[in-house]
């Protein structure tokens, strides 16, 4: 992040995606410390993972998190499919699908679990 950087936002915890409206989004700096919440709301438990990579990686401008079903299948078998450029598109386009050894989401473990991948 550049020296004119703020913060960034985040969803609030806890809140379906498809019902979010502005209120529902916090805003964070890179210490992690709320610069705005809509009422008491308080940032996401994933807060510790975005901190990690934003910290640990000056060229990442935004992450951006999906869970696509087929993907977090595959994840949870012993393949290594995933390592196979299956849909070309998606590895010229976004580049190699990166994965992490599991931990329970929301916990330290999870975002120290990046560090395997995070400069790659």
């Amino acid at each position: 992040m550049g020296a004119d950087f703020a913060g960034f936002p985040l969803k609030e915890t806890v809140k379906e995606h498809l019902l979010m409206t502005f209120d529902d989004i916090c805003i964070i700096n890179l210490e992690g410390q709320i610069l705005y919440a809509f009422e008491g709301k308080k940032p996401t438990g994933e807060t510790p993972f975005y901190l990690r990579i934003f910290k640990n990686r000056a060229d990442v401008k935004g992450i951006v998190r999906a869970h696509p079903p087929i993907i977090m299948g595959l994840s949870l078998t012993d393949s290594d499919i995933m390592q196979y450029p299956i849909l070309p598109e998606v590895v010229l386009e976004v580049g190699p699908i990166l994965d992490v050894a599991y931990a329970t989401p929301l916990f330290e473990e999870l975002s120290q679990n990046l560090d395997c991948v995070i400069n790659k």
